[in-house]
């Protein structure tokens, strides 16, 4: 398996079609997966992927909120999302959606639409993650007074900046993950991932909700 652990493998159409046409023409059988993002989706581009061999895409929807995501500059809707998502998993591909719960400002109420949205969707990955302010996004100059540490899979580096206290964040957080449990494996941990056996006893399919970095390369094949 070849994972394309570019910033975004699907930012350039046209470098992507002649890696894809490339592959093929050498007659390489492999399996692929890529990091993609939904504002750049392209069913044709992600066509010429599937018959190249690949298998796998992440996508970064982080809410299913349509303000929040315009406050973050996404420059897709919630419907915009769910139709992406279903065409992407129509195709063939193994779909993993990663979601920040505590955006700047989240409401319960914009807290509730995510996670009903992410219950709606149920992606064969899911990745729950706490902010990390980047440097060089707009996020980043908003809220200056930051740690340093730029590793999204520290958990919560910063302050809550949303509008939903910690406790009832927390409590969010596992009552999803509780309705999560009748389709995915929750994995809490990522030493689970060093015995897939008992993981695939979990879940024969591989349907995976993450609290911790999610290992790479599960259920996608050649």
């Amino acid at each position: 398996k070849i994972l394309f652990l570019d910033d975004n493998a699907t930012v350039n159409r046209k470098r992507m079609k002649e890696i894809c046409r490339d592959i093929r023409a050498r007659g390489i059988r492999v399996a692929m997966g890529c990091l993609g993002s939904l504002s750049l989706y392209d069913r044709g581009m992600m066509e010429e992927m599937w018959e190249a061999g690949f298998r796998w895409i992440h996508y970064g929807v982080e809410s299913g909120d349509d303000a929040l995501l315009a406050s973050i500059h996404k420059k897709v809707s919630r419907d915009d999302a769910r139709r992406i998502i279903a065409e992407t998993r129509a195709l063939g591909f193994r779909v993993r959606t990663s979601w920040i719960l505590d955006l700047p400002g989240t409401t319960r109420e914009q807290l509730q639409r995510t996670t009903d949205f992410i219950l709606e969707t149920r992606t064969e990955e899911i990745r729950l993650h706490h902010l990390a302010l980047r440097m060089g996004s707009s996020l980043y100059d908003a809220y200056p007074a930051q740690p340093s540490s730029q590793y999204i899979h520290h958990g919560r580096q910063n302050q809550n900046l949303s509008q939903v206290p910690d406790e009832e964040m927390a409590a969010t957080i596992e009552g999803l993950v509780r309705e999560l449990g009748a389709s995915h494996a929750l994995v809490r941990n990522a030493d689970e991932f060093l015995d897939m056996e008992a993981l695939k006893r979990r879940s024969p399919g591989l349907k995976i909700a993450s609290l911790c970095p999610l290992r790479y390369g599960l259920g996608w094949e050649a």
